[in-house]
């Protein structure tokens, strides 16, 4: 089979619905930006945001099931502020989803902030 049919046939595919979730926690999961997890699973980075438009709401809860504590976040804040690195590169240094690592810091941030 040729290229152009190996892409004709994969730009047809049918994905389920239980396949696209999947996708979008993996994805929220990651830590990576859309475009190298896209690229990681051979899925086109619209259709991915697509799906991450679509089911992120209620997926994204699914992936933060684990609590960490309050002086643990503060610990990541202020080492990201210290370090002076980003929310993405700390969601890397630690395994956190850099979606959890930007909720945190704003939360904290705020906490702070109303003091």
């Amino acid at each position: 089979m040729s290229d152009r049919e190996l892409s004709c046939l994969s730009n047809n595919m049918k994905y389920t619905e239980q396949f696209k979730r999947g996708m979008v926690r993996s994805y929220i999961a990651s830590g990576t930006s859309c475009k190298e997890f896209a690229d990681k699973v051979a899925i086109n980075v619209g259709t991915l945001k697509r799906w991450i438009k679509q089911y992120k709401d209620e997926e994204i809860t699914k992936v933060c099931r684990k609590k960490y504590s309050i002086d643990y976040k503060k610990s990541i804040v202020k080492q990201m502020i210290y370090d002076g690195i980003t929310c993405e590169t700390m969601a890397r240094k630690t395994g956190i989803s850099r979606q959890l690592i930007n909720i945190g810091t704003i939360n904290i941030v705020m906490r702070s902030l109303m003091k």
